[in-house]
């Protein structure tokens, strides 16, 4: 395959000639037909994506347990009143993927890269495509499918391609944004930034969860439920201190440590304190930060861990704690002892195969916890629960409909689950 050195524009005509070449090569001719564009408008055109697959037919449906592909919609039939709309349920296979999904691959043109590196963008989007032609949708993006198929390219190339969840560092260098996207996408960087805040809870084992967010009521939100008694996290004697900031060198100091999303949901980010030079690297830093707790004594606003609400440690009810989430199996509940660490450990025993990230993302989702407190309030619990399950048996939708804006290049429609 003869591979330009010099630094192009993808063009439609170049990634349907490319695609074909690629396919033939790299893919044994397992793919069907791809529709292509090139995008320079929406998410993620000006600056950060190089590259989308999406399935843009109409009616699209994913069973959430079988992960069957099917078009759900309607076809006209002739009858002897002539012609009516008649509902129509088609399964997708590896024969109709095509002409049913309409398979799309896009690449963003406001970057100019070798030729090389662009081909590998488009091998990466073929991967996805691999993963769904067959009427069968991932569990995750770049879950098991789309890592076997990545390391099959990857050999196929000797080494030429290395497919992997998001271009590296040093892939990204062969990559070069228009000089008005780079312009736009710095004035938006240091906007996020002027309106970042920084919250920070330190724990007693020596972790630290970190959230961003221009929301100060969702930064204020957090910091309600974590000094309160619904999680039990203060009564456990588990939160050290807990710090916000909106200093601009400490934004910076997260942001070109690759934490720079704002979240919207109560979400973090957890890692070792040793990790950040100790917990007191805040203090020590000189970055201007405001204490909200501290275990030692008064905050900055003046609240001492006896002003918090808590249980008394003689007069403590007896108490549940239960985390709840739905997979593709059902229901899942999980008892815990009202401490994060506890429900991590139990998260990670439960689905040994979820990463870190998967694992802080449905702990951080606040609909999950429950609590119940005596035998009294555990009966009235339990008839609330029996009323929900069958609630949910009777209107639980056991499909996922496929937008045709989606990417499913980023992630599954059943990552959703989570």
């Amino acid at each position: 395959m003869d591979i330009s050195s010099e630094k192009i524009r993808p063009t439609v005509e170049w990634m349907r000639e490319k695609y074909d070449e690629l396919n033939s090569w790299l893919f044994g001719g397992q793919l069907g037909g791809c529709n292509f564009n090139i995008f320079t408008t929406g998410k993620g055109s000006q600056g950060g994506t190089l590259g989308w697959f999406k399935l843009t037919g109409k009616d699209i449906y994913v069973n959430r347990y079988s992960r069957r592909l099917y078009l759900d919609g309607f076809k006209k039939h002739e009858t002897d009143n002539g012609w009516v709309l008649m509902p129509v349920k088609t399964n997708i296979t590896h024969e109709n993927f095509v002409v049913l999904c309409r398979p799309t691959i896009e690449l963003n043109g406001h970057y100019t890269a070798t030729e090389e590196a662009w081909l590998g963008t488009l091998a990466h989007e073929m991967c996805h495509y691999y993963t769904y032609m067959n009427g069968i949708c991932p569990k995750q993006g770049h879950g098991p499918e789309f890592r076997s198929i990545g390391e099959a390219i990857s050999s196929r190339s000797d080494g030429l391609f290395t497919i992997q969840r998001l271009a590296s560092a040093e892939q990204m260098t062969n990559f070069e944004l228009d000089d008005e996207m780079k312009a736009k996408k710095e004035t938006r960087l240091n906007n996020k930034k002027s309106r970042m805040n920084v919250l920070l809870i330190f724990t007693k084992v020596g972790r630290v969860e970190l959230t961003l967010s221009t929301n100060m009521k969702l930064i204020n939100d957090i910091i309600t439920f974590n000094l309160s008694d619904r999680n039990n996290r203060l009564s456990k004697s588990v939160i050290r201190k807990v710090i916000t900031s909106n200093d601009a060198n400490l934004v910076e100091y997260f942001f070109s440590r690759g934490y720079r999303k704002s979240l919207r949901t109560y979400r973090f980010w957890g890692f070792d304190t040793d990790k950040l030079g100790g917990e007191d690297f805040v203090e020590n830093g000189g970055y201007d930060y405001n204490l909200v707790y501290s275990d030692n004594g008064l905050s900055n606003n003046d609240k001492s861990e006896n002003n918090i609400e808590r249980d008394d440690a003689n007069h403590e009810p007896k108490k549940r704690y239960i985390f709840s989430i739905k997979t593709s199996n059902g229901q899942t509940e999980i008892e815990y002892d009202g401490t994060q660490e506890d429900l991590r450990d139990k998260l990670v025993e439960r689905f040994p195969k979820m990463s870190e990230v998967g694992i802080e993302r449905i702990m951080s989702n606040k609909a999950n916890y429950r609590v119940m407190e005596n035998r009294r309030k555990k009966k009235i619990d339990v008839d609330m629960i029996v009323e929900k399950v069958l609630n949910d048996i009777v209107n639980k939708d056991d499909r996922i409909k496929l937008n045709p804006d989606m990417n499913l290049g980023l992630e599954s429609p059943l990552e959703e689950e989570f």
